[in-house]
């Protein structure tokens, strides 16, 4: 019998050709869009799952707060591992790990030559970290690799850039301000779905040394490293918050008694922090929103192909009533022809399903789409069960789903009007057909709506104005500290040329102030407070600069030793919060844990110093020479390349074991939102495919009706109908259908926009134009698919159409 359904199905394949395809066509590009968010689903649910231990696995994190101040983050002390393993048998191994931010790292060859990288992922680790982490070691010893001072652990392609294929163990590396570190292993690349990153893992983490009770009690309330915490197997997480007043009696009280401060802790489990948590200090996090709202989409892209093959099914349902009736007349039961008209579905969607599969390896590996998503996806069937099964469950799924209505309806029309020869049966799905048309094209507005939106809002964050001068200024990361005299003759040498307007230097780039400071601030109806600001180390003629105003008070003297690290700038927000609006100037301010008191000399005009994701915080400035990590050159705009020149040459000149590395201060600034952007485009990718099956379907239903009315054409064209008349009868009732959709759409989009824009604190307005551009656009091209059909059919002749049977 499933033989039978073959050479049957295939027959029909061959003399319904066209349909057939569109048919194919549409289900294919669903099964496609299926296994590739499947395929970025896995991806980014397997986050951290690597490490074989990750259900045991948790990171500490804590809210510290202290007179008012809250600090909700993701680091801990790097002290509090030896009271945690004293308080918790139940620990089987802690690993802390601490951020070296960008460093230059240098390998010297034998013949002198040396090879220098400036570094984005490198951490501090100490020698539990092989214990709590899962690596493949490739060379050397992994569980001793960390336990000497001054050993150094390379991914695979960290230990190719820097000794090619030589063998990298024994081998030497410097860091900044000559610190030397030999290679103990090599360790094969971390996946990219980690949410903590490395290429290159240092063997001690940065001691404090604490001296007294009071000072080591202290030292826990300034975090700088991440804790990893593995249990033992069997081990109850949750045991660790009975334990913790404990801990807190031998770590925080003592400081934390003086400063009226309270600590409340946190597991965050490790396959859960890259969506799930939202402390401060930490590493970017996902959006997962997002994953499932992509999802969401693509699960609507495969219910419109559905929907194109019940609608093609159902409509075509006359063409079939002779077929149906002879079967029943031969004696088929309405199970065996549900059966064959259900299997005849599922046929074309295992067609679909191999087409589609080509289409998914194109899409993955070959046309660049991982890198516009920036997501590692591997289409591996078969060392990937999951994604195997699943293209399975599309193919069938999709051909059940798809075939389970025709396969109801087509074997319920009556035998006795297909053997009478009426063709033109009034079929019941008329109805069922039209709110299909409705419900697919209301799904490709409210994607295409949404699109629209999407992209003006990041638009809007990528070009508004943050504040300051954001064009023609170059950013350069400065060297080390042992460079500090080199740096500041090149500055006053940069001066010199006359297409340099302006140099300064700071702790980090004005748009990205990730710093925090606690201070003590003067309050009249308070006293003295404790206040958290964003904390910015500048240089000389940072507001200048940047362009940045004073609206009260004054700049930073150049080169005057009494306002270094002394003398503050805060922005309006943080005088307003103070209370302060009116006379903020020489209010007394201080260090957390300094008597020595300095003073506000200044106040700027608010500016955007974090992602426009976030509103603007109170920050505060201090002048400051020796310790910043960037210098900005605003350039005048004329010469550029002929300045950049100058520039590097001029770098050389004073710094030249230095790379001269440079970036523009507005890359920085679209960079920001680079996360946002990826999120545009694919949903731009996924209502491009909404549109495109929607409009497949078109045709082949405007098609088929053409077709179907070809006689109905020719006695209209014979009593006087001209040929525009025609198209507009037969166009009219599918415009009927998307203003329906539209009106639907609208406030289904609206309200998913709305609540996306949440996630910003700067959103664009709303638009009615929003709406209906879209929508105005897909009514053209909906009329235009079927306008070309119902043209092509009414320039047949009246008399060929009239005996058209």
């Amino acid at each position: 019998m499933l033989r039978n359904h073959l050479v049957f199905s295939l027959r029909l394949f061959l003399k319904d050709g066209f349909y057939s395809l569109l048919n194919i066509g549409g289900l294919a590009l669903g099964i496609t869009t299926g296994v590739v968010l499947l395929l970025i689903l896995q991806y980014d649910l397997q986050y951290d799952k690597h490490h074989h231990q990750y259900e045991r696995i948790y990171r500490y994190t804590q809210k510290l707060e202290a007179q008012g101040a809250v600090f909700d983050v993701a680091l801990s002390a790097p002290e509090l591992s030896t009271i945690l393993y004293q308080e918790l048998p139940e620990i089987e191994a802690i690993a802390r790990i601490q951020e070296y931010s960008d460093p230059l790292v240098r390998h010297i060859t034998t013949d002198g030559t040396v090879k220098q990288f400036r570094e984005e992922y490198v951490v501090r680790a100490d020698s539990a970290f092989f214990s709590v982490f899962t690596h493949k070691v490739l060379n050397g010893n992994g569980e001793k690799a960390l336990n000497g001072a001054n050993n150094v652990v390379l991914s695979a392609s960290a230990a190719k850039r820097y000794f090619g294929e030589a063998d990298a163990l024994g081998q030497i590396l410097m860091m900044p301000d000559s610190q030397i570190y030999e290679v103990t292993a090599v360790i094969e690349d971390l996946p990219a779905n980690s949410h903590v990153k490395y290429d290159i893992v240092l063997s001690e983490i940065l001691s404090r040394d604490p001296v007294g009770d009071l000072q080591l009690s202290e030292a826990y309330w300034n975090p700088e490293v991440y804790t990893y915490i593995l249990f033992k197997e069997g081990t109850d997480p949750d045991i660790f918050y009975d334990r913790f007043p404990a801990i807190y009696d031998k770590t925080y009280r003592l400081f934390g008694n003086k400063i009226e401060g309270k600590v409340t802790p946190y597991l965050e489990r490790l396959d859960m922090i890259h969506f799930h948590s939202t402390k401060g200090a930490d590493y970017p996090q996902g959006d997962l929103k997002f994953v499932y709202g992509s999802v969401a989409i693509g699960a609507f892209i495969i219910l419109l192909a559905c929907i194109n093959y019940v609608n093609m099914s159902t409509a075509r349902a006359s063409k079939r009533t002779a077929e149906m009736a002879m079967r029943k007349v031969l004696g088929l039961s309405r199970s065996r022809l549900f059966f064959a008209v259900l299997s005849e579905a599922v046929i074309i969607s295992l067609a679909a399903m191999v087409l589609a599969v080509a289409l998914s390896y194109y899409i993955v590996e070959m046309s660049g789409f991982t890198n516009l998503i920036q997501r590692n996806l591997d289409l591996n069937f078969i060392n990937n069960p999951v994604l195997l099964a699943g293209l399975l469950a599309l193919g069938l799924g999709i051909g059940i789903v798809s075939g389970i209505y025709p396969a109801i309806y087509i074997p319920s029309i009556p035998v006795t009007n297909a053997l009478k020869g009426n063709k033109s049966i009034k079929l019941s799905g008329g109805w069922v057909r039209k709110g299909l048309i409705v419900f697919q094209f209301f799904l490709s507005l409210t994607v295409v709506i949404c699109t629209v939106i999407m992209g003006r809002q990041v638009e809007f964050l990528r070009n508004m104005d943050p504040g300051f001068n954001r064009n023609n200024i170059l950013v350069l990361p400065l060297p080390e500290s042992r460079y500090v005299n080199s740096t500041e003759v090149f500055q006053n040498k940069l001066m010199s040329n006359p297409d340099i307007v302006a140099v300064t230097s700071a702790s980090q780039l004005p748009n990205n102030v990730q710093s925090y400071q606690v201070l003590k601030v003067e309050d009249e109806a308070r006293g003295m407070v404790q206040q958290q600001f964003c904390f910015l180390m500048v240089g000389d003629d940072f507001l200048n600069t940047l362009g940045l105003s004073l609206s009260s008070g004054r700049d930073f003297r150049r080169n005057n030793e009494s306002d270094y690290y002394m003398s503050f700038i805060i922005n309006e927000t943080a005088a307003r919060e103070l209370g302060w609006a009116n006379d903020a100037v020489g209010k007394r301010v201080a260090y957390f844990h300094d008597e020595n008191w300095g003073e506000v000399i200044g106040v700027i005009k608010d500016f955007n110093h974090l992602s426009l994701h976030n509103g603007i915080e109170p920050i505060i400035m201090v002048y400051s020479k020796n310790i910043n990590n960037i210098m900005m050159v605003r350039l005048s705009g004329n010469n550029i390349s002929q300045t950049i020149n100058y520039i590097e040459s001029t770098w050389n000149e004073y710094m030249p074991s230095q790379p001269f590395e440079y970036e523009f201060l507005d890359q920085s600034l679209r960079q920001q939102y680079q996360s946002d952007q990826v999120q545009h485009r694919l949903i731009q990718i996924l209502s491009f495919v909404c549109i495109f099956i929607s409009v497949l379907g078109l045709i082949g239903l405007s098609a088929f009706t053409a077709s179907q009315k070809t006689k109905e054409i020719g006695i209209r064209k014979s009593l006087g109908a001209t040929v525009p008349q025609i198209v507009l009868l037969f166009s009219k009732e599918y415009l009927k259908l998307i203003i329906v959709a539209l009106i639907v759409a609208i406030p289904v989009s609206n309200y998913v926009v709305t609540e996306w824009m949440k996630n910003f604190a700067y959103q664009i307005d709303i638009r009615y134009y929003y709406f209906l551009v879209p929508g105005l656009l897909i009514m053209l091209l909906a009329l235009a698919t079927v306008s070309i059909l119902s043209w092509r059919t009414s320039n047949t002749n009246p008399a060929e159409a009239l005996g058209y049977e």
